[in-house]
């Protein structure tokens, strides 16, 4: 309605339209208020739509949720207190301490307002009947990780009323689910062309509830091809070297450590019981599929997803859970990876501090055969703890280069775990309270890992000392190049919907090793499959066994994993490298703010540094707002105010080529000034040569690794 006019909808389709009066001689007409009165009697008599499909009710969540995380954000940071604001107060403290080192009480506010949602959502499924504020809990049984807790010990009772109705309306919206409709729709057993139900809705409703936290968490699904590519290569990498009748075997362990929504621990699952008797199903999964199979999250809204998922896929299979025993769940456990912390333990809540306890002996302690999964890629990582950094040492040994930034990828770090839990690792450090930290990683010695990454590591510069320590401690190494760089140009579509090249590997160590290390390369741009539909039905209709592989002979000191065509090798070698040509060299300046310390107008620039570095003390949150300026883990205000104002800092500076703007050049100022180069330029009279030392043509069939120069000019090696 617009007040004037209103219609009147039912099933999205037009049924009755009224108007209360003409905009030409704005008078009331009796006739149309009895029309109108009519039409809204209609409208209130009409019984409330049964909600059948997924993406219908995902989206109802979706903004029900996104008003409860609101209330409970503004809830937490008032200055009001009550029992509930203490409970979620101390139950963040409690994650920290137990689970989640570095998770952020907006983090955790977040992620509650989705687990209520989520938890709600599986007490209806669970449920024959409409589901109640105060009893919905029961219906979520105990093998649901910490779910459960978080409904028992944060009880929606207690929740202020001016927040509880928003709770109230999300209750109301999955009481109007037609469920057995709805459940048809999530079940495992309708799904054709290997979709995951469940995938899709939470999809549909982190697209719908935030997608900027989509977008910087990674949170996006792996497409079903390529999980069932990579399960079916590792099944039959245990059959051919293993002798093994594949996952289903006793004593096979596998861990997918980055499980996400268990889209890997999925297709495992499937793959497993495809062969099991249906008499036989319930027993199997009890003593080898809940005690053999192991899943790592780090974010709590897919932890809880996961759960809900494969519980639901396992009842459909015939298991019942015992709703009373705690143990009878799946190994999917709410930790981070990359951390070895000791979680202390809360007498008080025994469940999750065990939940924190069995992930850290599964992640150190427990010998696994099989590592898989899609980590998330991130160059720029916040996992930094003293644990995986230590790892992360043996990629970063003997390396002469300047920039080794891109080692500190996500996917990178995932890579080097896997890697040692395969093979074993000792390690120690210093943690941040200066305490001596000795331990270790066990392992079988032997195993396999199947993983998709971004492929930046297969032929980038800096990373031939990970290829290097791949090499020794893997037998044979398979890579499946899908390309899909955008960056680069490459004229294919990504897998995913990323910027950023991707590949699938699967690395075996076997029990006895081989004398000469095997490893297979095939690139999907070689028979021209550019489409991704193309590349997933190739990965539907292949596994590990039918690829063409071209086998690849890494040599030193670069050893690549890619097909490279060295034809002019060694008048290559004669040349000189560039890094040992230049006596200083460097990437470029990087300021952590732009909008604060470039500009193209000098007049306007100099008053406003003038301004944010003269200003006092007082009056900071007032420049803060004004330009925006946020702190964080490599930029802070306060160490770019110990630079004192002087005009004669603001130079001219190419930002990029053409690109002429104004800089205020201080080291407190700028995240990294490279004043070990830039003196030289901070001179008129000298000039400086930019080179890189890798590029790919546009015409990308050609990657250049320009690295040396002859007397004739430049050398290049060249790959189709």
């Amino acid at each position: 309605t617009n007040y004037r006019e209103f219609i009147l909808f039912r099933d999205r389709k037009e049924i009755a339209r009224t108007k209360l009066f003409d905009l030409e001689d704005k008078k009331i007409n009796k006739d149309n208020i009895i029309k109108f009165i009519s039409l809204l009697k209609s409208f209130f008599t009409m019984p409330v739509e049964k909600i059948t499909k997924p993406d219908d009710l995902s989206t109802i969540l979706a903004h029900k949720t996104r008003i409860l995380r609101e209330f409970l954000t503004e809830h937490i940071e008032s200055s009001e207190t009550n029992l509930f604001k203490k409970k979620l107060k101390g139950l963040h403290n409690i994650f920290k301490e137990t689970l989640i080192e570095d998770l952020k009480l907006a983090e955790f506010i977040d992620a509650y307002a989705q687990t209520i949602t989520y938890g709600l959502f599986f007490s209806r499924l669970n449920s024959d009947k409409e589901i109640e504020k105060d009893t919905a809990f029961l219906y979520i049984p105990k093998s649901l990780g910490i779910i459960k807790k978080l409904f028992e010990i944060l009880r929606i009772s207690e929740i202020p009323d001016k927040i509880s109705w928003i709770i109230d309306d999300i209750i109301a919206a999955l009481n109007q689910i037609d469920a057995i409709s709805l459940q048809k729709e999530l079940s495992f057993v309708k799904t054709i062309n290997y979709e995951d139900p469940y995938v899709y809705f939470y999809e549909n409703f982190l697209a719908e509830y935030d997608k900027k936290k989509r977008k910087s968490k990674g949170v996006y699904y792996t497409p079903i091809p390529i999980v069932h590519f990579i399960i079916n290569s590792i099944n039959k990498v245990l059959q051919n070297d293993f002798d093994k009748n594949g996952f289903g075997d006793e004593g096979i362990k596998v861990l997918d450590f980055a499980t996400g929504t268990g889209t890997f621990l999925l297709e495992t699952f499937k793959t497993t019981l495809e062969n099991i008797d249906e008499n036989l199903k319930p027993l199997f999964i009890k003593d080898r599929i809940l005690k053999n199979f192991f899943g790592f999250e780090y974010l709590i809204a897919p932890y809880a997803i996961a759960h809900l998922k494969l519980s639901q896929y396992l009842i459909e299979q015939g298991y019942k859970f015992d709703s009373k025993d705690e143990e009878d769940r799946l190994g999917i456990y709410l930790t981070d990876t990359l951390d070895d912390v000791k979680h202390k333990e809360f007498l008080l809540f025994p469940s999750i501090s065990n939940e924190g306890k069995i992930a850290n002996e599964i992640k150190l302690d427990t010998p696994l055969l099989i590592l898989m999964g899609n980590p998330p890629y991130n160059a720029k990582s916040k996992n930094n703890k003293s644990f995986i950094l230590t790892l992360l040492k043996e990629y970063k040994k003997d390396l002469k280069e300047k920039n080794i930034q891109p080692l500190n990828d996500d996917y990178i770090k995932f890579i080097r775990y896997a890697q040692c839990k395969i093979e074993g690792c000792k390690y120690n450090y210093l943690d941040n309270n200066k305490h001596y930290v000795k331990g270790e990683i066990k392992a079988l010695g032997k195993g396999i890992i199947g993983i998709i990454t971004n492929n930046s590591y297969l032929d980038g510069i800096i990373h031939n000392q990970m290829r290097k320590s791949l090499l020794e401690t893997f037998d044979k190494i398979y890579i499946l190049n899908l390309h899909g760089n955008s960056i680069k140009g490459e004229p294919d579509k990504n897998v995913f919907d990323i910027r950023v090249g991707v590949s699938i590997a699967i690395f075996v160590k076997l029990e006895k090793s081989l004398k000469e290390k095997e490893i297979y390369y095939y690139s999907t741009l070689q028979d021209n499959l550019l489409k991704r539909e193309e590349k997933f039905n190739f990965l539907l209709e292949n596994d590990i066994e039918s690829i063409k592989w071209k086998k690849l002979k890494p040599d030193k000191p670069n050893y690549w994993f890619v097909k490279k065509d060295l034809k002019f090798k060694k008048e290559y070698d004669k040349g000189w490298s560039l890094t040992k040509i230049f006596n200083e060299y460097n990437s470029g300046i990087k300021t952590g703010k732009d909008h604060l310390l470039l500009s193209f107008d000098k007049e306007k620039f100099t008053k406003k540094m003038e301004e944010v570095l003269t200003i006092s003390e007082l009056q900071l949150k007032e420049i803060r707002e004004k330009y925006n300026l946020i702190d964080n883990s490599n930029w802070k205000l306060n160490k770019v105010r110990r630079a004192k104002f002087d005009k004669n800092k603001i130079i001219p500076f190419y930002y990029r080529p053409f690109d002429y703007r104004w800089i205020f050049y201080d080291k407190y100022a700028l995240q990294r000034d490279r004043y070990s180069l830039m003196q030289h330029l901070l001179k008129e009279e000298n000039l400086g040569l930019a080179f890189t030392r890798q590029i790919v043509s546009k015409k990308w069939k050609h990657t250049f690794i320009i690295d040396k120069i002859a007397d004739g000019g430049l050398l290049s090696s060249k790959t189709s």
